[in-house]
């Protein structure tokens, strides 16, 4: 049994993802205590309350209720849903009318997409006024690979179907507005490519991939700061918005671009906050093997440099790139976090 025409006949993929996910967060203990793992960094959570799931209560599209807790959940297909600061606003409003209880705010999207709404939410002033309060950033593949954890008994079969169906959806809506046809084919060839290399030569970080008009992105989850790497090149300004000049006599042209930042979810006060900060004072970064990473005005440390080349020497370049800045990072990612 498969939930296809669920999602094939439903108008609005995202309402159906929602239900799907609420009823998997009120029946499915195992997938239920995974999920709130993983959302609040917590491996030894036990799931002791009583949780009750609704779909869109109070405009959001999913949420997760115990006697403490409020868990709110905004989810994505395709970036043609997304609005601006949409995050901060449902926060805003659970807080308001129930200040009471820990509110966990989660952005849930394909890749990458909606970072900067849990980045509204954490520089916040009602965030940082609030202690234990969190929110995140959460990847339909991250949820995929829990649904892959679940053990096999009469009820996988629905979790399993239905995660098919919202990759499914994911992919159509990826390639109805950035389809893979022609030269961007060869870019996302490149970067799938280099992420899985990258990801064995670095395997201390989760990685992902996202993608935009003119630009294919890889991406960390979950570091305290955050890696983006750019493959990035000009296209038509028309749909399907097609490369230009990617391909010429001389090979494949791309610029690439290795931009960091501090993640929201590091505290205020924390030996890793002291660091960043004299690194922002400072202004340069210089990450050997790359060059001079400068501080933009959105506060992301960047560098960008044209690559042109065969694909597998492209590929080289992006693995080559970032594993440079990660190797530099990575010192970073072991300072403490937390205030004290």
């Amino acid at each position: 049994m498969r939930l296809r025409h669920f999602f094939e006949n439903m108008v609005r993929r995202e309402e159906t993802a929602s239900a799907f996910l609420a009823t998997l967060l009120d029946y499915d203990r195992a997938f239920r205590l995974a999920f709130l793992r993983l959302v609040l960094d917590d491996p030894a959570l036990e799931d002791t309350d009583s949780w009750t799931a609704a779909v869109e209560e109070a405009r959001v599209d999913v949420t997760l209720e115990s006697s403490t807790t409020l868990v709110l959940i905004e989810d994505k297909i395709s970036s043609g849903a997304k609005q601006q600061e949409q995050l901060l606003r449902y926060y805003r409003g659970a807080v308001e009318a129930k200040p009471q209880k820990r509110i966990v705010a989660v952005y849930l999207a394909p890749g990458g997409m909606g970072i900067g709404e849990v980045d509204a939410v954490r520089s916040s002033a009602v965030f940082a006024q609030r202690q234990g309060d969190v929110a995140r950033h959460l990847a339909w593949g991250e949820v995929a690979q829990l649904v892959n954890r679940l053990p096999e008994d009469e009820r996988s079969w629905f979790a399993r179907s239905g995660m098919d169906e919202i990759e499914r959806a994911i992919a159509q809506a990826r390639q109805e507005k950035y389809p893979a046809l022609g030269d961007r084919g060869i870019v996302r060839d490149i970067a799938d490519a280099a992420v899985t290399t990258l990801a064995g030569r670095c395997p201390y970080v989760r990685l992902g991939r996202w993608n935009a008009r003119n630009v294919e992105v890889i991406l960390t989850y979950g570091t305290p700061v955050t890696l983006w790497l750019h493959a990035a090149f000009e296209v038509d300004p028309e749909p399907p918005f097609a490369p230009v000049g990617l391909v010429r006599e001389d090979g494949i042209h791309l610029v690439v671009t290795s931009n960091f930042k501090l993640a929201g979810k590091v505290r205020r006060g924390s030996e890793l906050d002291r660091r960043w900060k004299e690194l922002v004072r400072i202004g340069v970064v210089e990450v050997p093997g790359v060059g001079r990473h400068d501080l933009l005005p959105n506060k992301w440390f960047a560098h960008s440099a044209p690559s042109v080349g065969s694909a597998a020497e492209l590929q080289n370049v992006l693995v080559d790139t970032g594993e440079r800045v990660l190797d530099y990072l990575h010192p970073l990612f072991l300072l403490p976090t937390a205030a004290g």
